[in-house]
């Protein structure tokens, strides 16, 4: 698989895993969707925010770049390692409704 200084991508089995190492901006996109290309053919994508303490909009519409063109249905994504800070920000922002929480 691939990464970037800001994005740690590996594959472990049929999960794609995301560790964020800083958040995400405009940039990112076209690594985005390079990456919705690779994990079409898994069954979950996992994005790691234990390095993050924040989230701003470019992070969020990012994930949901991910999530529009993994539309198929069969590729879930799920964010793990959330503060309690950033868990109630996305459940604010109503976001836990296209993410799984974990």
């Amino acid at each position: 698989m691939f990464s970037s200084e800001d994005i740690e991508i590996n594959e472990v089995g049929s999960t794609t895993h995301l560790k964020l190492n800083k958040l995400l901006s405009f940039e990112h996109a076209d690594l985005m969707r390079q990456l919705a290309l690779n994990a079409a053919k898994q069954s979950c994508v996992q994005v790691d925010f234990s390095r993050i303490a924040m989230l701003d909009s470019a992070t969020l519409g990012l994930l949901l770049i991910l999530k529009n063109s993994l539309n198929n249905g069969s590729c879930n994504i799920r964010l793990v390692n959330l503060s309690p800070d950033l868990k109630r920000m996305i459940k604010i922002a109503a976001f836990d409704s296209f993410f799984e929480l974990g």
